[in-house]
């Protein structure tokens, strides 16, 4: 009785010795590729940005620059840059911006401007050209980092 089991056996780890790394590989070929938000920042040199307004806001514990930029070339186009002073200590941030205010979490009409990465400009809606407020939110913790105000002179 063990002698049979033990060949079924036999043949089925072999089986799978080969089996497994065909599959594993077919997964990798199929995984489903997420596509990336064109970005507008591509065709503009960062010398053609004319810093307009500064904001300073403490988020998670660090202190955040959010400087509003116009471009030379389309005084129409508004680019917002973050500039934290130390490294933010959150999985995977995200930056919104809204018209809207909020305490508790972010407004159902805000928009997603990307991921946030210490540096990057990122461009602001059409709507932007009054006021509004940039949002990092972590979905990890699903917890509001802060909210920076902006508007003022322009």
């Amino acid at each position: 009785m063990i002698q049979p089991l033990r060949t079924v056996h036999r043949a089925v780890f072999l089986a799978w010795t080969a089996l497994l790394p065909v599959v594993f590989g077919a997964g990798l070929l199929s995984r489903h590729q997420w596509p990336q938000p064109p970005s507008r920042m591509s065709s503009i040199r960062p010398d053609t940005l004319v810093l307009e307004l500064e904001r300073t806001a403490h988020l998670a514990g660090v202190t955040v620059h959010a400087r509003l930029l116009r471009s030379n070339s389309n005084l129409n186009e508004l680019y917002v840059q973050l500039v934290p002073e130390a490294p933010l200590v959150a999985p995977d941030v995200l930056v919104y911006w809204s018209a809207q205010s909020s305490s508790g979490g972010i407004p159902i009409e805000s928009r997603l401007l990307g991921a946030f990465r210490p540096l990057e400009s990122y461009p602001l809606p059409d709507e932007a050209k009054s006021s509004g407020f940039l949002f990092l939110y972590s979905p990890a913790h699903q917890e509001l980092l802060g909210a920076v105000p902006l508007g003022g002179k322009r």
